[in-house]
């Protein structure tokens, strides 16, 4: 289970200092923006191999802090992959709870059901419309989109 911080907040601090002192898997997204070396009057301009040396290592930050969440997504998909047969096992009771805690809504409009999802349902299946669509452009040689992966 995830650490989890307060929503909505914005932290402001050095980049380095603030991501070495967040607990292992609490947030989902970091934005900074780095000094640029400038030698703006907020900034102090430092030789150039000094500051690619501090990027390096507030990447390398990011890098180690992102790879749980590359595991959860991994093994996410790969739930995902097998859903609708573990879907099928389910008696038909345990199979409307499932849809009740999935879905937040469902349209009947024009003969066509149209399901609306719950977060982060809705995200996932905004991907895989995408990458449906992908596919049948050519786009992607397989169903696991290995080439969107980060290396």
């Amino acid at each position: 289970m995830k650490n989890r911080l307060p929503v909505n907040k914005i932290h402001l601090g050095d980049t380095l200092e603030y991501l070495r002192r967040l607990p292992n898997d609490s947030v989902d997204l970091v934005v900074s923006s780095p000094p640029y070396n400038l030698g703006k009057e907020y900034e102090a301009k430092t030789s150039l191999d000094h500051y690619l040396v501090q990027q390096r290592t507030v990447l390398e930050e990011h890098r180690s802090a992102s790879q749980s969440y590359m595991d959860e997504g991994i093994a996410l998909m790969e739930l995902a992959t097998r859903a609708a047969d573990l879907f099928e096992e389910q008696s038909a009771s345990e199979k409307r709870r499932l849809l009740e805690f999935v879905l937040s809504n469902s349209i009947w409009a024009s003969g066509e059901l149209t399901p609306v999802f719950r977060q982060p349902f809705d995200m996932l299946a905004d991907m895989a419309t995408v990458g449906a669509q992908k596919m049948a452009a050519g786009e992607f040689s397989s169903s696991h989109h290995q080439e969107e992966l980060p290396r």
